[in-house]
């Protein structure tokens, strides 16, 4: 029993999950969603520290071939790490937890050219910048005769059909006001222009450490949205190609992802455009109210994970989407909302694997009442 039910989620032998956008994305053996090329992927998952969703991350980031994790924190390649070691030591798979572990890049953002550590700086050729990165620049709008120029300097050179490191350089020592952005695109740009076109950077999964950058750095936005203007006119049958397929992922959102950075630029422009360029997000925090605004009301499956000390906390900030049957639930549940803050289905289950629980719903008095039922547990791993 135990045995098939991982199997669901990790055995791609026996192809029980396709990484297609219009397939069935698991969540655990009960708990699971279908997703389309309409509709994308553009999920919130809020809750406090060690309440879970690390744990849910790593397992549906799985199920998607091409994945760039953004991470604050250096902690989600340890939930990699553990996940890896329960299908080796528990199921004696070591093959299989090798392919788990070892599909995972590991890349930092720095201003150097090289790395201190062992993860390999994350760069991208001035050459692919356009346009569009304009938007993630100049995110503060500023509106004045200097910014203006700036804007024209920039725009004409990122029109160019060929640009390289020292053309930039150039630029930047020409044009006053540049400074700023000059450093800022030092975490990103490769100086000596070698590093691999954005198709190539975005195929398979990686975890970028963006723990020692600013959250009002533009070059994540930068990145994004150079692969946004590189992508629009790819035709949808390679856009939506599972191996074409791209989600963006960001931990600790709620500090990077708000309506006053330029992370919550680039993620807005994921949720009410980036479908049509075959990229789909997935943010995870623990303050709902805090992240950007089209981000929040344009998702379209939100996992609200319940941990003590939470329900008053979101009360007070007026996120009214729970039920009184909330604090019925132990630590590790998770309701899951769609877009529209319907209720679609909680789930709850020990600390590795969560499990549905079934909600009926009457009505009393005119009022919604709910009526919640641990479901059987269908397996436990310890």
């Amino acid at each position: 029993m135990i045995q098939s039910s991982f199997n669901k989620l990790f055995n791609t032998k026996k192809q029980r999950i396709n990484p297609l956008p219009s397939n069935t994305i698991f969540f655990s053996k009960n708990a699971s969603t279908k997703i389309n090329t309409v509709d994308g992927v553009r999920w919130i998952n809020v809750g406090d520290a060690g309440s879970g969703k690390s744990w849910k991350n790593s397992i549906e980031l799985a199920q998607f071939k091409n994945v760039l994790f953004w991470d604050p924190t250096r902690k989600f390649y340890q939930t990699v790490l553990q996940q890896a070691d329960i299908i080796e030591h528990t199921f004696n798979n070591i093959q299989e937890a090798d392919k788990f572990r070892n599909r995972w890049k590991r890349y930092v953002l720095t201003p150097n050219q090289e790395s201190d550590n062992e993860d390999e700086p994350f760069k991208m050729n001035v050459n692919d910048m356009n346009s569009r990165c304009l938007d993630s620049i100049f995110w503060k709008m500023e509106e004045s005769d200097r910014s203006t120029k700036r804007r024209q300097a920039l725009h004409s050179f990122l029109m160019r059909k060929h640009k390289n490191y020292d053309d930039w350089v150039e630029l930047c020592e020409n044009v006053k006001g540049l400074t700023s952005t000059f450093n800022d695109l030092e975490w990103i740009l490769s100086h000596d222009d070698n590093a691999p076109n954005l198709e190539e950077t975005v195929h398979g999964a990686s975890i970028i450490d963006i723990s020692d950058i600013s959250t009002n750095n533009c070059c994540v936005g930068v990145f994004m949205q150079s692969l946004f203007g590189s992508r629009k006119n790819l035709p949808d049958d390679y856009l939506f190609d599972p191996n074409h397929f791209v989600i963006m992922a960001l931990d600790e959102a709620q500090d990077y992802c708000t309506n006053n950075s330029p992370f919550g630029v680039a993620f807005s422009d994921i949720n009410k455009q980036a479908r049509k360029f075959g990229i789909g997000e997935i943010l995870t925090g623990s303050a709902y109210n805090s992240l950007q605004i089209d981000v929040r009301t344009k998702s379209n499956m939100q996992f609200i994970f319940k941990s003590k000390g939470m329900t008053n906390k979101y009360r007070n900030s007026n996120l009214d989407i729970m039920p009184d049957e909330w604090d019925l639930l132990p630590k590790w549940g998770c309701f899951i909302f769609n877009s529209d803050g319907e209720f679609a289905g909680p789930s709850n289950g020990d600390k590795y694997l969560p499990h549905l629980y079934y909600m009926e719903e009457k009505i009393k008095n005119n009022v919604k009442e709910y009526l919640v039922e641990k479901s059987e547990v269908a397996f436990k791993l310890f």
